[in-house]
């Protein structure tokens, strides 16, 4: 009986251990820190497990322990650790203990149920996600409120998570004027800024502000750097420099950070270790940017430019907190940055869709603008999108309004490479009681902005159309002489710019600027270059010339200049901005450095760029560019009308003598012609797959056959 009791304390004490064990975990990669999951329990009521409900109603709930077994047994069997609860009805879907898969800084408890269908058992993913902010009780989030594959993929944000970092102060006081600085709001707590360097295979620059670098799933830079470079090519992690001192004004009273002491130098051997220097500038419409790389790479000094509303003064920010804090509006680029639909916000007022008796207001990632003109409900209620139909109870004036959704959502690039807006929860949707009215607007590549266009109502959402240059991204152009750059699709003849600019820094340095000819002021001096600075230094001769249709810009380049005094050569660069409203302007600098100058027109001239090839056509738009029909008369066009509808008549004769033919044919028009049984869905085979899902359930069915499939299938509940 001792010997008994012996073995199950031996039993219970390995168990234990054995809970604790799997739930502290010492990071892999860099080795400095351990992660402790120990804590994640139900802290408010702790002899209860942690609930989770899905947000449909009827859809059930989970309830879950991460490091231990459930407190309460579920279909009245102990050993699980997620169970599955509907209409009275249990299912253990995660079995104690979990296994734990630590890879390229991912951390995931993968749990394993009872069998779901088909010799496959339910799976529960939970991924444990940094979040420095998050501390004390939490709670796991779906990530799809559906079970895939008899798979359930959760997200759990926690401190938890989180490795060792460091902490910089970041505010600062300029002492000549008094004004005060805070760059916190830039700081991420739970992910990073990444500056990609090139396209998708070019390294990344990975970046946090005076805090360290969030160490996670592909950002597995040391835990003390600022900034680090990853390169996929390399399959490696390279030290930009560590946080070490708070950001300070330099003598031309620009803000910057530096990060310094990073991996060894290896291209200058004067320089012992890699540093990152960025350069803040006050932007009071810039809001959720990120900086820019502009170069420093070969000196071994990173430098990156920053437009941040951070970066103005406290003083001036209270005084414009309306036009750069709106908690309705959400970040109007895609997760990567490679969109930005910022400019399309309006502020004043909003987009008019007007379809015989019905108009729709829609605004870009903010709530509907609010005037004189517009007197809606549906303004003031925050909606994004709002439907006004017209109409008449017998001879008095109706007007309904629909909300279409409200703001939630940054636009995404969906898996067919389009940028998509959603906005969600709107009024309730007419066909499904049970479910809210959507809008997806979708943003292809065109030539010119367009408004944006109504095209289906279908499964309880609004789709829109919304041409616009936004979409385009940017291409390569070159230099035709005299003063003409191109790209494949446009042209721009710079000759307006011709004469000779002289810009002045805040020290005193001046430069000339020629774009259309070699520098004739200077040439006489010695120098040669469409850039020189008062002392005759050539700031390089035209490297690339790049089309930035997303912020309606053109860079030039200039690369090789002369030699600069740390023996590197000259660089500088002019950004063409297109401004309608501003005549030809004239050029500003944006930033200098020893050996470097940027500067920024602002000008009209870019605006009008002629297309140089025939038909509607932008860099990196996804649809071919047609070729267009040219007929000699409108008889021709007649004649090609005629064949067209005779082809089609005797193709409709020839497939409708198959009676199966027939049969699908009649069947799927009865398919749209009535209400959906029970939330089921039907398909029919007769027109062509569109979806991966479409594909998956008529692979190997009969032509003719129709079939259903459900979700409660799946959960077998």
């Amino acid at each position: 009986m001792e010997l008994n009791n012996f073995v199950y304390f031996f039993v219970i004490i390995f168990a234990v251990s054995a809970t604790n064990n799997y739930c502290i975990i010492p990071e892999p990669i860099r080795k400095v820190s351990t992660y402790n999951f120990t804590t994640l329990t139900n802290l408010k009521d702790p002899a209860r497990d942690i609930n989770l409900h899905f947000s449909h109603v009827d859809s059930g709930s989970i309830r879950l322990q991460l490091c231990q077994q459930l407190k309460k047994k579920c279909n009245s069997k102990d050993g699980y650790s997620v169970c599955f609860e509907k209409d009275k009805k249990e299912i253990g879907i995660g079995k104690f203990p979990a296994k734990v898969d630590m890879k390229d800084g991912r951390i995931l408890f993968v749990f394993t149920g009872d069998n779901c269908r088909d010799n496959t058992n339910y799976t529960v993913n939970i991924i444990m996600k940094c979040d420095y902010e998050v501390m004390g009780d939490s709670k796991p989030e779906f990530i799809h409120e559906t079970f895939e594959k008899c798979t359930l993929f959760l997200i759990w944000r926690t401190a938890a998570a989180c490795g060792n970092r460091t902490i910089q102060n970041c505010t600062l006081t300029d002492k000549a004027t008094g004004l005060h600085y805070d760059l916190s709001s830039l700081t991420k707590y739970s992910e990073n800024y990444v500056i990609p360097l090139g396209d998708r295979t070019a390294p990344k620059i990975i970046l946090n502000v005076c805090h360290s670098v969030i160490f996670e799933y592909n950002a597995l830079c040391q835990m003390t750097n600022g900034a680090c470079l990853q390169d996929p090519n390399k399959n490696g992690y390279e030290s930009l420099g560590d946080v070490q001192k708070p950001p300070y004004l330099d003598n031309n009273s620009n803000i910057k950070l530096e990060y310094e002491d990073g991996a060894i130098c290896k291209t200058d051997k004067k320089v012992p270790h890699i540093k990152t220097t960025i350069t803040f500038t006050c932007d009071f419409n810039a809001v959720d940017t990120i900086p820019e790389y502009i170069g420093g790479s070969e000196e071994c000094n990173y430098q990156l430019l920053w437009r941040t509303a951070a970066a103005c003064s406290t003083e001036s920010l209270k005084n414009r907190t309306a036009s750069i804090a709106n908690k309705s509006t959400v970040k109007c680029v895609t997760e990567d940055d490679a969109v930005n639909l910022g400019s399309l916000i309006k502020s004043t007022d909003n987009y008019v869709i007007k379809m015989n008796k019905t108009e729709f207001y829609i605004n870009v990632c903010r709530p509907l603008v609010s005037n004189p003109h517009t007197n809606l409900k549906c303004v003031f209620d925050g909606s994004a999108v709002c439907k006004v139909s017209s109409g008449t109870n017998g001879n008095v004036p109706v007007t309904n309004e629909t909300s279409l959704g409200f703001p939630k959502e940054s636009p995404i690039i969906n898996d067919n490479h389009e940028t998509v807006l959603r906005y969600t929860d709107g009024s309730t949707c007419p066909e499904n009681e049970k479910r809210l009215i959507s809008s997806n607007i979708t943003f292809p590549c065109d030539t010119s902005d367009k408004l944006p266009e109504f095209k289906k109502y279908e499964d309880c959402t609004y789709v829109f159309e919304w041409k616009t240059r936004l979409t385009c991204g940017a291409v390569m152009g070159n230099w035709v002489s005299p003063c003409i750059i191109k790209d494949p699709s446009h042209e721009c003849d710079l000759s307006l710019l011709q004469k000779v600019y002289h810009v002045k820094s805040k020290q005193g340095k001046g430069y000339n600027i020629s774009i259309c000819n070699s520098n004739k002021e200077s040439t006489s001096k010695g120098c040669n270059s469409a850039i020189c600075d008062d002392n005759n230094n050539n700031y390089g001769s035209i490297g690339s010339v790049i089309f930035d249709y997303g912020r309606d810009e053109i860079k030039i380049q200039y690369t090789n200049g002369g030699k600069c005094a740390d023996k590197s050569s000259y660089t500088s660069e002019v950004r063409l901005i297109c401004t309608k409203m501003i005549g030809i302007g004239t050029p500003e600098l944006l930033w200098e450095s020893e050996c470097s100058a940027e500067f920024e027109w602002h000008t009209n001239v870019t605006c009008s760029c002629s297309s140089s090839i025939s038909g509607n056509s932008y860099p990196n738009s996804r649809e071919n560019n047609a070729t267009p029909i040219i007929s000699s008369s409108s008889h021709t066009g007649t004649i090609a009308g005629i064949t067209l509808t005779i082809v089609a008549l005797i193709s409709a004769f020839i497939y409708f003598r198959n009676p199966d033919k027939r049969a699908c044919f009649k069947s799927c028009y009865n398919l749209f012609n009535s209400r959906r049984d029970n939330g089921r869905v039907q398909y029919c085979r007769l027109f062509q797959v569109n979806t991966t899902e479409e594909a998956r359930l008529l692979l190997d069915i009969d032509p003719t056959q129709c079939q259903t499939d459900s979700d409660d299938d799946l959960l077998n509940a």
